[in-house]
């Protein structure tokens, strides 16, 4: 079975001629050469577990301990792969290996492991959102099978050649300023020229783009809002404005990309705070991950199914909050 998908993923790079490199040259490569090895000994994912099953009647806290257990042993053991997971995700919504949105997908797999990488924005934390996403996707009524695998694609994609920094930098005269989504758009930028040659359609394009931008943790407060309110005025979020169904994908994509900070255990939370200060080369103050759960987050999730979590979220804010 899982020589099958490596040559699925060897098929998705020769077909798709990706990019000669990610952050250095030959790193797309040497990712490749590193991952083919493992997935030919990698045993298939389980479908009959979590993150493939959502039910409804587990309690918040307990559906949080279960991820964050799934998260620690993928941490731990590498299994399910990136490749493994995505082909157990679109094999159960019906989508073979010659579907643009999952030749696309196990592309930006390989891509997701360029190294050297951050300290957070890496193919663990890829791992972890496609992993999230897919417990969303569950716990989401009547999810489209094509939105569903525009979800798979864009938590693949989100962050690929990520450099550890911030959308806030100084610019080419040493001004320091936010540029939104510059990051979003590089990731973006490594895929598009691929997706064009895999047959995906131009307003899937322009969805995935779309969806992709979003994930940029300061729009936040502007998805939440066009969530709840779908006629708010045009800005950087105007096509979703225009596209319900890319909305909610939207919606879920920036869920998955938080719920491991936010949504699990207060061990899933400081796991992830201390990565995120190895990254930036600093420790971050319980004061700074009060601010990302009041100011970014709003002390909710955005979707339907994230929201299903939210007693997670306020448990963790408020022990944050006794700890200053």
């Amino acid at each position: 079975r899982m020589r099958v998908l490596a040559a699925e993923v060897s098929t998705a790079l020769a077909t798709l001629d990706p990019p000669a490199a990610v952050r250095r040259a030959g790193d797309t490569v040497a990712a490749l050469c590193r991952m083919l090895p493992r997935l030919e000994a990698e045993p298939a994912a389980d479908l009959a577990a979590l993150p493939f099953l959502s039910d409804p009647t587990l309690p918040a806290g307990m559906t949080g301990i279960i991820l964050a257990a799934w998260h620690r042993r993928l941490a731990r053991t590498g299994r399910p792969s990136l490749p493994a997971l995505l082909a157990a995700a679109f094999d159960a919504i019906g989508l073979g290996p010659g579907a643009p949105e999952r030749r696309l997908a196990m592309l930006g797999a390989v891509l997701a492991h360029a190294t050297p990488a951050p300290r957070f924005h890496n193919a663990r934390h890829t791992r972890e959102v496609v992993a999230d996403a897919i417990w969303l996707a569950a716990a989401t009524s009547a999810l489209p099978t094509a939105d569903h695998a525009l979800l798979l694609l864009a938590a693949t994609i989100h962050d690929l050649g990520h450099d550890g920094g911030t959308n806030t930098r100084a610019d080419a005269f040493g001004q320091v300023r936010t540029i939104p989504c510059l990051l979003e758009d590089r990731a973006v930028a490594l895929i598009l020229p691929a997706a064009a040659r895999a047959g995906l359609a131009p307003a899937r394009q322009a969805d995935l783009i779309a969806i992709v931008r979003a994930t940029d943790i300061a729009l936040r407060p502007a998805l939440t809002a066009l969530h709840d309110a779908p006629g708010l005025p045009p800005s950087l979020l105007s096509r979703l404005a225009a596209r319900p169904r890319a909305l909610r994908v939207a919606a879920l994509l920036a869920d998955a990309d938080v719920l491991a900070s936010a949504g699990l255990t207060e061990a899933s939370l400081r796991t992830q705070t201390a990565r995120l200060g190895a990254e930036r080369g600093r420790w971050l103050a319980p004061a700074e991950t009060l601010g990302f759960f009041d100011h970014l987050l709003g002390g909710r999730f955005i979707s339907s199914a994230g929201r299903r979590l939210d007693s997670n979220l306020q448990a963790l804010r408020a022990r944050i909050a006794a700890a200053r």
